[in-house]
């Protein structure tokens, strides 16, 4: 898999996902989420690092993927997909965020 066909590959994986095995959705989604780690850092934004970050979500998918139901799995592929997709987006627009941290108590 190629960062330029990762979201084409999920999107097929998650259309197929009857003919895949477990260790293969797996390999699907963890180089998922490196690819979404890497294209978040490109534009600026970081990871929450809480468990409402949806990285969070895809890992536990991932690492359970033999318990997981396939209706879970093909989730997860198609929400990996659409943030990949969304991320290429933001970096196509040349798009690029800065955060800064301010100090809202001494604002008031």
């Amino acid at each position: 898999m190629t960062d330029m066909n990762t979201g084409a590959d999920l999107l097929r994986a998650a259309n197929r996902i009857q003919h895949l095995s477990r260790a293969e959705i797996r390999e699907h989604l963890h180089h998922s989420i490196t690819t979404i780690r890497d294209m978040r850092i490109a534009v600026g934004i970081p990871g929450s690092g809480t468990e409402q970050d949806s990285i969070i979500d895809l890992l536990e998918v991932s690492t359970r993927a033999e318990m997981v139901p396939e209706e879970k799995l093909r989730a997860a592929l198609l929400e990996a997909a659409d943030m990949i997709r969304t991320l290429r987006i933001v970096a196509d627009s040349g798009v690029t965020l800065r955060l800064v941290e301010s100090d809202l108590q001494a604002n008031k």
